[in-house]
């Protein structure tokens, strides 16, 4: 998952400024920068799940739609619960995602199934980093 996890945050290495956004605007005119970057090289993934669309919005959010190889019934409480952590302790530590922490965008890894059903939303904030 870790090479998956290596391209969720590509696209916001390319962008080219090191300036923060301060508006709102300033903030979905770069996420939107990055979406077009990423959706040029989608679908991307592994055996464990497929990056097949990128989401801005609204306002400072940013989601990923993963398509999950594992049907929606058999995601445990304890594997949703895991899932959150990992893309928690992502988003909170990773470098790459600096981009998305500096400019107080919340990033959501959205997983579906293979028939399409919702299986569950990794929805992290700045202010969820500890």
């Amino acid at each position: 998952m870790r090479r998956i996890e290596a391209f969720f945050t590509m696209a916001a290495l390319s962008f080219s400024t090191n300036e923060v956004a301060v508006t709102d605007a300033e903030v979905e005119q770069q996420l939107e920068f990055v979406a077009q970057e990423l959706r040029q090289k989608l679908p991307l993934g592994n055996a464990g799940g497929l990056i097949v669309s990128v989401v801005v919005g609204p306002g400072r959010r940013f989601t990923y739609v993963v398509a999950s190889h594992l049907l929606a019934q058999n995601w445990t409480v304890v594997q949703k619960s895991h899932h959150r952590e990992v893309k928690r302790s992502l988003y909170c530590s990773d470098p790459d995602m600096k981009f998305f922490r500096d400019r107080r965008v919340t990033v959501v890894f959205s997983v579906f199934d293979e028939d399409g059903t919702w299986i569950d939303d990794a929805a992290t904030a700045p202010s969820d980093c500890r």
